[in-house]
């Protein structure tokens, strides 16, 4: 699965949506999950990786969602694409652009790709229960960034953020902020979630709250 490339690394922006890689029909919901999964699957994940090698990794979660291997083959396969867990998320570049993931999975359905997600926010749920979180504790993650991502695009972005500027400041600590304050707390906050292309991902959401040692009482207030 692991495959070095000897190419020039590109960058992109992960709100420059480039529609010419895969047709005008795609929908927008179709380019926010082939965003997320590069995330998942090249940046956070294998940065090394080449369009060959994703391939392979993307055929490894379609054998799981059809059970043509199991939850502990899939979840080993998984750490052999990974590595050695990385200190650091959400490095600034990797060899291959989001457009390039969205011309690998041009013929990929919305749904499966929604599944392929799942299975990758599982992998990762798992290695925060070993590390001592609780059920509950995900839990309460997950619901409060889904309540920030209303849409379901799979990440949220600095406008987002102003929502939990507000759970954490209040309202009226909020409200009486001159606006050029107000853009400076939502920014320093923003990055305190170390954003991958200027987004947060679920997966970089859960490590913030697990870095700053927040429990469920504190999730639930």
């Amino acid at each position: 699965l692991h495959k070095g490339v000897h190419t020039t690394a590109k960058t992109d922006t992960i709100l420059d949506i480039d529609r010419m890689r895969v047709g005008q029909e795609v929908s927008a919901r179709w380019l926010h999950l082939a965003s997320s999964l590069f995330m998942e699957v090249v940046v956070d994940g294998n940065k090394a990786a080449d369009a060959e090698s994703v391939n392979s990794f993307l055929q490894v979660l379609r054998w799981r969602l059809s059970d043509s291997i199991s939850k502990s083959e899939f979840s080993e396969l998984y750490k052999v694409w990974i590595g050695p867990e990385q200190a650091m998320l959400g490095g600034l570049s990797a060899p291959m652009t989001r457009a390039d993931m969205r011309a690998i999975l041009s013929h990929t359905a919305e749904g499966e790709m929604f599944m392929m997600l799942g299975l990758l926010i599982r992998e990762h749920n798992m290695t925060i229960l070993s590390r001592g979180k609780s059920p509950e504790w995900i839990k309460y993650v997950e619901q409060l960034f889904w309540m920030m991502d209303s849409t379901g695009r799979g990440f949220v972005t600095q406008d987002d953020m102003f929502f939990l500027l507000i759970a954490i400041m209040g309202v009226e600590n909020v409200i009486g902020l001159p606006e050029s304050n107000l853009f400076n707390e939502v920014y320093q906050l923003m990055n305190e979630f170390n954003p991958t292309h200027g987004v947060i991902t679920l997966r970089h959401f859960k490590t913030y709250f697990e870095r700053n040692g927040l429990d469920e009482a504190s999730l639930v207030k």
